[in-house]
């Protein structure tokens, strides 16, 4: 009840590493990441994510400038 939202962000690869990340937004507006990892990690597994924690998903993608 405390979860407002997910946020899966997936950072490709340019100047910097590439990286994954998925953090939970809770309704106080605090934000707290639950996993870290390669780019491209969770990306094609966000449908299934959804579906299993019954909550949507944000998901953001851009380069690693």
């Amino acid at each position: 009840m405390e979860i407002d939202s997910l946020t899966l962000w997936n950072m490709l690869p340019a100047k910097g590493g590439g990286f994954c990340n998925l953090s939970i937004n809770l309704n106080t507006g605090e934000s707290v990441t639950v996993f870290e990892g390669e780019h491209d990690t969770l990306k094609y597994q966000l449908e299934e994510l959804e579906k299993f924690l019954g909550l949507k998903v944000t998901f953001n993608e851009d380069y690693n400038c």
